[in-house]
């Protein structure tokens, strides 16, 4: 598990997490402009940062607990279909066994990452113009994951972003990081008793990259469609498709964002009537607040010619 482990509050709708799997609650978010300006946004009820590897043992121990027999020296077999009443792929973005249920290209973001020592005041510092973002998020005072999205050449631009940062390579403490799935809204995620779940099924915010609560949330959707005999690919729509749908619209605008257009986008979010629309709302229900946003700032439709 490589991802960065930061996840808004929502989680604590899904499942209670003991406090040894959170290595910290980050409150407040630093978002840089290319001309070195930023806006400072309060994280409604704060972010944790979860234990990446501590999260998913919990997560495996909570399964055991209910039956589940987690068999790790076992592999897919590449020449022979599994048998089993029911077949749920949930192995990751290049998910080799899903080929046979969605044939569609799938398409990656580059993720690499590391662990370094980093003094921090524990805020989160997003930037707009590495790659599709860049991102240092606190663990400890004194130690930061920091990481970029890009489609292309993310080594050399996470090298210069690292001499940006002044972090040398004996501040690095670990290497980590892969390839995250770009949401595809037509995929298929079932194919009579086969189906794909979390970044197997693209469940990711195009955003941010994040997809621990969609992936859980997707899951309750696929409990109920196997229990009550329903269609899971409609099922896990109703709950997540229109958010992450807008999250791709958004992500395809941004991609198409030159330095000028970010300078006068977070110019605009430095507005307190902007501000405070980011601050009462978090970044996993998109649609509860991305339509407020024209009729407190029209300039903000001049962005809407990036969507053709």
């Amino acid at each position: 598990m490589q991802c960065t482990g930061i996840v808004t509050r929502d989680i604590d709708d899904l499942i209670k997490l003991p406090k040894k799997i959170i290595h910290t609650t980050i409150h407040h978010a630093r978002i840089h402009a290319p001309n070195k300006k930023y806006i400072k946004v309060k994280l409604k009820n704060g972010n944790y940062i979860l234990k990446r590897t501590k999260f998913v043992q919990y997560m495996a121990e909570l399964a055991e607990s209910q039956g589940v027999k987690i068999l790790t020296k076992k592999k897919y077999p590449s020449n022979s279909p599994l048998r089993s009443n029911q077949i749920i792929d949930a192995s990751g973005p290049l998910a080799r066994p899903s080929h046979h249920i969605n044939k569609r290209k799938r398409i990656y973001l580059e993720a690499p990452q590391i662990l370094a020592e980093y003094d921090n005041d524990n805020i989160i510092d997003m930037y707009t113009n590495i790659g599709t973002f860049a991102w240092v998020t606190p663990v400890t005072k004194n130690t930061a994951l920091i990481g970029l999205l890009a489609y292309k050449n993310s080594l050399k631009l996470m090298k210069k972003y690292l001499e940006r940062l002044n972090v040398k390579k004996s501040h690095i403490l670990e290497r980590n990081g892969g390839l995250v799935p770009v949401f595809d809204p037509w995929i298929k995620t079932q194919l009579k008793n086969h189906y794909l779940l979390g970044d197997a099924a693209t469940q990711v915010k195009a955003t941010t990259a994040g997809g621990i609560i969609q992936g859980m949330i997707a899951a309750e959707a696929l409990t109920d469609s196997i229990t009550n005999k329903k269609n899971y690919d409609i099922e896990w729509r109703k709950k997540l498709f229109f958010d992450l749908f807008l999250h791709l619209k958004a992500h395809r605008m941004m991609e198409k964002m030159k330095e000028r257009d970010w300078n006068k986008l977070v110019q605009l979010f430095s507005q307190e009537k902007l501000k405070s629309v980011l601050e009462t709302h978090n970044r996993e229900k998109i649609s509860k607040f991305l339509f407020q946003l024209p009729f407190k700032e029209p300039k903000l439709l001049s962005f809407l010619k990036f969507l053709l």
